[in-house]
């Protein structure tokens, strides 16, 4: 837990240099697949699926990376960030046909799931 709250931190500190609105979501999605041979394809659906959604002002997606530092957690198989300008945003892509199509699809895929949302 300690882990995943400082990538949280870092995201927000980095995100602090784009001067992002005091209402602004960040929304951080770690997952984990129960067969990592589908990794590849679940990046490219992700990146397809999530970039073209109304709102979305910013939007990476990527691997664990071996620092050699063993308090970084590498439990995952891909992240994911996604920034909102405000709450409304962030509602309308919940529902958005995009995001619907991209977790009922992959959702029974993975092994594991964990979401974070903060403001910064």
């Amino acid at each position: 837990m300690r882990t995943v709250l400082q990538v949280i931190v870092i995201t927000a500190l980095s995100a602090c240099s784009a001067t992002p609105t005091p209402s602004s979501i960040h929304h951080v999605v770690f997952l984990k697949l129960k067969d990592p041979g589908e990794i590849a394809a679940l990046e490219r659906s992700c990146n397809e699926l999530l970039v073209p959604i109304p709102g979305v002002i910013e939007y990476a997606s990527g691997r664990p990376v071996d620092t050699g530092r063993a308090a970084v957690e590498r439990d995952y198989d891909i992240a994911i960030l996604v920034v909102f300008p405000t709450a409304a945003e962030y509602q309308a892509y919940l529902v958005h046909p995009n995001h619907d199509a991209l977790v009922k699809e992959w959702k029974p895929r993975f092994a594991s799931m964990r979401i974070y949302d903060f403001s910064p």
